[in-house]
C-alpha cells in the first residue's frame, strides 16, 4: 500500500500529525509521500523534493487549478489519500478522484464544519482526532465510522526527578489572535505585574496571523519568539514549568500533550476537548474565567513547591496515555481497513481564474530556467 499525504505547509496541529506520521511509516517501510504546499510571493511556482516531502511553493499568481494540476501528477504513486485541509477536498472534488480517500477532522471551528458538511459524501471515511469530535459527528453523518486518530507526539523520557526554580517560567504556544485567547493572555500578565509577581513568560508565536496591536501591550514584559520551528519549542519548553493555554477552540490540542510530556503544568480553558487530557489539580488546571486564569498561575508562583507531583503526573500520564508507536500504529491499522466506498459521491467545485495567464507565467519559469546559473 502506497499513501500520499496532504497538507498546508503551515506551523500548526496539522502539519505537526502529517510529519509524526509519515515518521512512523518510514520506520516500518512503507512507502508514502507528503505534499507540503504553500504561497509564495515569487512569480513563477517551484518544488523541492527532500526524501518522502515533496514542497509546493506556489505563486501567488497561480491559480488554485494549477495546484491541483500538481496534486494530480501524484495520484497514480499512491493508493490512499490522507486529507488535512480545504485544498484537498477540494482537488479529489474538482477531478473526481476514486482513489481511497480519508480525511482527518482537526477541529470544530465553522471552517471545519462547513467543508464537512458540503464534502461528506466524497469521503471514504473520517477521522477524528478527538472523542468530543466523535461523539458531536457520528450521529449526524452515519456513513462514516468517525474513529478516533489522536494525534502522534513523539514521547519524552519518564522522570522521577521534577524540580521547581523560582521565577516559574510559563510558556504560550501558537497564533497571537481572540480565538487562541491573547485577550487572556494580554489581561494575565497586565494584573499578575500589577500585584508584583515575578515569572518569565515567553510567547512562541508565528511569524503571521498575529494580533499585533495587542501584543504591543505586553512586548516590554515577555519574550516573544517568532517564527518558531517545532523541535525549537520542544527544545525551549522542556525547562519550562507552566504552559498557559486559554484557546477558546481545539479539535484536541498537541502543544498539550508535547508539554505534559515534557513535565509542564497545562492551565488550560474549559473547552470540550480539554477533558480528555487534564484532570484538575492533578497534571493541570482547567479554568472557566479569566478570573480562574489568574488565580491558577498565582498560586502556582506563591506555591511553586505544590506543582512539583502535578509536573511529574503531566510526564508520567500523557506518555503513558499518548504513546506515539500505540497511536501511529492505531492510525495506520484504521488506514488499512477503510474500505472503498464504490458509491461516493462529489460536489462539483468552481474554481477562479489565475490571477496571470497561465502562458505569462510558462514565460517567466523558462526565463528563471535558461538564464539562470545552475
Amino acid at each position: 500500500m502506497k499513501i500520499l499525504l496532504f497538507t498546508r505547509n503551515e506551523i500548526g496541529g496539522a502539519l505537526t500529525y502529517v510529519l509524526n506520521f509519515s515518521k512512523y511509516l518510514k520506520t516500518i517501510n512503507v512507502e508514502h509521500l507528503v505534499i507540503l504546499y504553500e504561497s509564495t510571493s515569487l512569480i513563477y511556482d517551484s518544488e523541492i523534493k527532500e526524501g518522502d516531502i515533496l514542497k509546493l511553493m506556489m505563486s501567488k499568481y497561480s491559480s488554485k487549478k494549477s495546484l491541483y494540476n500538481k496534486f494530480k501528477k501524484h495520484i497514480n504513486f499512491n493508493d490512499v489519500l490522507i486529507l488535512n485541509d480545504t485544498e484537498e477536498i477540494e482537488f479529489i472534488n474538482y477531478f473526481q478522484i476514486k482513489n481511497k480517500s480519508i480525511y482527518i477532522l482537526h477541529g470544530d471551528i465553522k471552517h471545519y464544519q462547513g467543508y464537512l458538511q458540503k464534502y461528506f459524501t466524497s469521503f471514504d471515511d473520517v477521522f477524528c482526532v478527538s472523542l468530543y469530535l466523535q461523539v458531536k459527528y457520528r450521529k449526524k453523518y452515519p456513513c462514516h465510522s468517525f474513529s478516533i486518530a489522536y494525534p502522534m507526539v513523539s514521547d519524552y523520557p519518564i522522570s522521577q526527578k521534577f524540580t521547581v526554580e523560582t521565577p516559574i517560567k510559563i510558556a504560550s504556544i501558537g497564533r497571537f489572535e481572540f480565538l487562541k485567547g491573547s485577550d487572556t493572555i494580554v489581561n494575565s500578565i497586565k494584573i499578575l505585574k500589577a500585584n508584583k509577581l515575578s515569572f518569565v513568560w515567553t510567547l512562541f508565536i508565528p511569524s503571521f496571523k498575529n494580533d499585533e496591536k495587542l501584543l504591543q501591550d505586553i512586548e516590554d514584559l515577555v519574550i516573544v519568539k517568532r517564527g518558531f520551528e517545532n523541535n525549537e519549542v520542544l527544545n525551549s519548553i522542556k525547562n519550562m514549568d507552566v504552559l498557559f493555554f486559554p484557546s477558546r477552540s481545539e479539535g484536541f490540542g498537541m502543544s498539550m500533550i508535547e508539554s505534559l510530556k515534557r513535565g509542564l503544568v497545562v492551565v488550560s480553558r474549559d473547552i470540550p476537548s480539554v477533558s480528555e487530557i487534564i484532570t484538575n489539580n492533578v497534571n493541570g488546571f482547567i479554568c472557566k474565567d479569566e478570573f480562574e486564569f489568574i488565580s491558577a498561575i498565582r498560586r502556582i508562583i506563591e506555591k511553586p513547591d505544590e506543582i512539583i507531583l502535578m509536573k511529574s503526573n503531566a510526564n508520567k500520564l500523557a506518555n503513558q496515555d499518548f504513546g506515539y508507536d500505540s497511536l501511529c500504529k492505531r492510525l495506520y491499522n484504521l488506514v488499512v481497513s477503510t474500505d472503498i466506498s464504490y458509491n461516493k459521491k462529489f460536489v462539483k467545485v468552481e474554481l477562479p481564474d489565475p490571477i496571470l495567464p497561465e502562458y505569462v507565467l510558462r514565460a517567466f519559469r523558462y526565463i528563471k530556467y535558461n538564464f539562470t546559473w545552475h
